[in-house]
């Protein structure tokens, strides 16, 4: 972790934030790797690094774009962020698929719903 880069992501981190994506980290372990540049410049997985920091790991799986170029990595972080912000849930739907979750795995769902907190209500 102490070898990446990261010096021109646009996204602001709070510490809420943060500690959120560290709850998902330890509840279900590190499933997404971090993409980097052959400089070890993060071009996506930013909040998730920082995150590790904050669970003191010292290193998280890495993909390397070997054939990515500065300006395309720049546009790159650009947009793996902008894509988030249209993200939309259905909240609708949510519920029913968190019910189902405590259906297939009751101690399951009880241990994590608090890491759905938003659709957990209904």
């Amino acid at each position: 972790i102490s070898e990446l880069r990261y010096p021109y992501d646009p996204r602001p981190y709070s510490g809420e934030l943060l500690i959120r994506i560290a709850c998902r980290i330890e509840a279900f372990g590190f499933k997404l790797p971090i993409l980097v540049d052959t400089n070890l410049m993060v071009i996506a997985g930013r909040g998730r690094v920082l995150a590790c920091e904050i669970l003191q790991y010292t290193a998280v799986p890495t993909i390397c774009l070997e054939y990515v170029g500065d300006a395309e990595a720049r546009a790159l972080v650009i947009a793996d962020d902008r894509l988030c912000e249209l993200y939309e849930w259905n909240d609708e739907f949510m519920p029913g698929q968190l019910r189902e979750l405590r259906v297939l795995d009751e101690t399951f769902a009880v241990r994590y719903e608090r890491l759905f907190d938003r659709h957990y209500r209904a």
